[in-house]
């Protein structure tokens, strides 16, 4: 019925000119303009009844409800049309316009621009009728100071709880709306900084307007504290004290508290909150959605040596703020000596204490924490038993970055920043993912969650220690020291290959995608499919002797740096890791490829294999103990090695319950 209604509607469109379209339009939006200013009940004949529609923010499920909202919102206005657009398409008419209307009659005050968004259609030949609608006031003139039955005081802020969190108008000249559902929202001067433009209340974005969203929002609980009532008609409401996520800037946020008053603007809305408590909940409910725990208990390891040497301050700065105003609960321990996070993974959490391990650090402190919990001794003294690998599914780790590379966070969470990592902390959801396994002769068998590399990339870290007060740019300084003298790494890898070619890893990571939510399937205790290194090399392996290497890099995260997204297409339960490795890179082509990977680009580029592997054993061509292999950017001894992947192992703490899109 409905592909009939579109062919019908396509015919109509059809036959008709552009002249012929606009003329329509333009008679059309002179009524609906009229009979907005007159309240008019031709509005009825005008709307679809079940035309959903945005007035000045607020969505409307219908035409009817609309309708008696629109009733009550402030008269007399003159609405002028300045301009209009109109585009015909397979379901009716796209029209876009705009103008200024004045509300009220005292002249030269209350004037507004306007603009209108809508889908028009004509239903069996008769006129237009909104399928769908957005209208909004924005700012014209700094006039106006009076909204309907509400006198607000220029020194307030006023804001409506809406689905997105809550709305904040500095001033309420900034846009005009009468409202009708939610709750209005007003800060005191008393809480506020003497140069309110300044407030972070007003920071964020929300449909046009300065905002705090439910994302933002920390806690809110009842207050005490005694604020004057405004002159409302009608003043029911709560005291309230709500914390949130101040944006300072585009890269920090500090937490902030004000006390307020919520007013409710209609008995029916009010009473679903007859309790400032029931309010609070209801808020906390918006704010903490299901999967995002509130209160979070959390273990937070600091680092002191990671990177420049800053974490201790800028956890105390960037961190513990808001983790304070979130109410979460927290134990802080600061390593001192090389291994203790992995002592304290093995000796301090244990099962059920701790919701997350925040790492104070860079991606060397998760490192330590996973393999400490692996070591993690039962009842009867076995280590990576049952027992460890349950602490590994159940407890998640998280990054707070400190450190040079913070791979963790940017993956995770889509920032190197420690304040909106502390906060995506905070709002964070439980994110299963596999670990890699590695074998070597003489170091046994051991975790990985980040990279394992040999060559060019391994090099440019580890043989850069000595620069560590560079931070991130170490790593770029080393790459091109060593790309200008064309080293190799001639070595023999061997592959349990699951998708092989460019096109495979393309079509493998859209499947995902498709099935993302399907992939449940709980972690098991570790038992190798593919021996050790030390085991003959299963038959289905696929070998490449590689003389001419500069690098061999695999992954399980997209970002292996704040800078450098080198693994686009990797996911974080798909069974697999990520292989990136080339055999003939020259410097003339390696820098701009290099250059590439900040935006995952250097997939396409020649002379770049690509492939989502399950397994595989690098056996470096001369193992004379002086090259350099990187494990999550620790040194490892320089021998052969093996890994293959451990499906699910792990939990970490994500800002949306996945990988940062990496635009593949």
């Amino acid at each position: 019925m409905f592909g009939q209604q579109n062919q019908s509607q396509n015919q109509q469109l059809a036959g008709q000119n552009v002249v012929t379209i606009t003329k329509d339009v333009d008679a059309f939006l002179t009524l609906l303009l009229k009979s907005l200013d007159n309240h008019s009940e031709n509005l009825i004949n005008i709307l679809l009844p079940q035309a959903p529609i945005v007035w000045n923010g607020t969505p409307f499920a219908g035409r009817d409800i609309f309708l008696a909202t629109y009733q009550n919102m402030p008269r007399p206005t003159t609405h002028d049309l300045a301009d209009f657009d109109c585009h015909a398409l397979a379901g009716g008419v796209m029209v876009t316009a705009s103008g200024k209307v004045k509300v009220g009659s005292e002249r030269g005050k209350n004037l507004f621009g306007w603009s209108l968004s809508a889908l028009i259609r004509k239903e069996n030949g008769q006129s237009y009728q909104i399928v769908t609608c957005t209208y909004r006031y924005f700012r014209s003139e700094p006039r106006v100071q009076e909204f309907g039955f509400y006198i607000i005081r220029a020194s307030m802020i006023e804001a409506i709880l809406t689905p997105s969190g809550i709305n904040v108008q500095q001033d309420p000249s900034q846009g005009l709306f009468k409202p009708t559902e939610g709750l209005l929202f007003s800060c005191f001067p008393s809480s506020l900084k003497q140069n309110s433009s300044s407030s972070p209340l007003i920071s964020s974005d929300i449909s046009g307007t300065g905002g705090i969203g439910f994302y933002d929002i920390l806690w809110a609980e009842p207050s005490s504290v005694n604020i004057p009532t405004p002159s409302v008609t009608d003043p029911r409401g709560h005291y309230i004290s709500l914390s949130y996520a101040g944006h300072i800037s585009s890269s920090v946020v500090k937490p902030h508290t004000e006390d307020c008053l919520l007013l409710a603007l209609s008995l029916d809305q009010w009473s679903e909150w007859p309790t400032a408590q029931s309010l609070c909940e209801y808020i906390l409910k918006q704010a903490y959605p299901m999967g995002c725990q509130l209160s979070k208990r959390l273990m937070v390891i600091v680092n002191p040596h990671g990177g420049k040497g800053h974490a201790i301050r800028t956890y105390r700065s960037e961190g513990a703020p808001l983790f304070k105003a979130a109410r979460c609960l927290v134990d802080v321990i600061t390593t001192e000596y090389a291994g203790h996070a992995r002592d304290i993974g093995r000796e301090k959490v244990s099962q059920g204490k701790y919701d997350a391990i925040v790492c104070a650090s860079g991606d060397g402190i998760p490192h330590e924490i996973l393999n400490g919990m692996w070591d993690y001794e039962d009842e009867d003294g076995k280590k990576r038993s049952k027992r460890a690998t349950e602490l590994l599914a159940n407890t998640a780790i998280c990054q707070l970055p400190c450190g040079s590379g913070n791979a963790l966070a940017k993956s995770l969470n889509g920032t190197a920043s420690p304040s909106e990592s502390a906060l995506a902390i905070i709002k964070g959801y439980r994110l299963k993912s596999d670990l890699m396994v590695v074998s070597q002769k003489t170091k046994g068998s051991y975790l990985t969650f980040l990279t394992q590399t040999h060559g060019l990339i391994a090099e440019s870290d580890l043989g850069t220690e000595h620069l560590r007060w560079m931070g991130g740019a170490r790593f770029s300084f080393g790459v091109v020291q060593r790309l200008l003298f064309s080293k190799t790494y001639p070595c023999r890898l061997d592959v349990k290959y699951q998708a092989s070619s460019k096109s495979e890893v393309r079509r493998h990571f859209a499947q995902y995608m498709d099935n993302i939510e399907n992939n449940t399937t709980p972690a098991e205790k570790f038992t190798p499919r593919f021996g050790t290194v030390e085991d003959e090399l299963p038959s289905d392996w696929t070998s490449h002797n590689l003389p001419n290497a500069s690098m061999i890099y695999v992954s399980k995260l997209p970002w292996v740096s704040t800078e450098n997204q080198f693994f686009p297409a990797a996911l974080p339960h798909d069974g697999a890791m990520d292989l990136c490795y080339s055999n003939t890179m020259s410097p003339f082509h390696s820098i701009p490829i290099m250059v590439a990977t900040e935006t995952g680009a250097h997939l396409d580029s020649p002379g770049i294999e690509y492939a989502k592997i399950e397994a595989y054993r690098l056996t470096p061509a001369e193992e004379d103990g002086h090259g350099y292999l990187s494990m999550d950017g620790e040194s490892y001894p320089f021998e052969p090695f093996q890994v293959e992947v451990w499906p699910r192992a792990a939990t970490f703490l994500s800002k949306t319950g996945r990988f940062v899109d990496t635009g593949l």
